[in-house]
């Protein structure tokens, strides 16, 4: 299965650097372009002759070779999507300043005779 990065980057600072196989560090400088989803990618050493390259939401060069690797990544060294992202979400702790679900989970408990 192919990851949308584009969901896995939505909330990240603007000019997060990420690691491209093909020009190194980079910039996503946009996500959609004439009305479609792409990752627009430039290099973060800007140099005017580099341009910026269009990849597929998953990160890969061309969407019509399905089997063609994804280039974009988080990092150098890391070279998976699971999980980014994720510890960037508010928890209901961070909301409220406790998990209502534990309250819940406990009320429940004391409901049904437990301590």
């Amino acid at each position: 299965m192919k990851t949308n990065i584009i969901e896995k980057i939505k909330n990240d600072a603007p000019g997060t650097v990420y690691w491209c196989t093909l020009m190194g560090e980079c910039r996503v400088i946009g996500t959609e372009f004439l009305g479609k989803p792409c990752i627009m990618v430039e290099s973060a050493k800007p140099n005017p002759s580099n341009g910026w390259i269009e990849l597929t939401p998953d990160g890969r060069e061309y969407s019509k070779y399905e089997e063609a690797e994804c280039l974009l990544w988080p990092g150098k060294d890391t070279r998976t999507w699971d999980g980014y992202g994720e510890e960037k979400g508010l928890s209901m702790s961070d909301v409220f300043g406790f998990d209502p679900m534990a309250s819940v989970d406990a009320m429940i408990s004391c409901v049904k005779g437990g301590a």
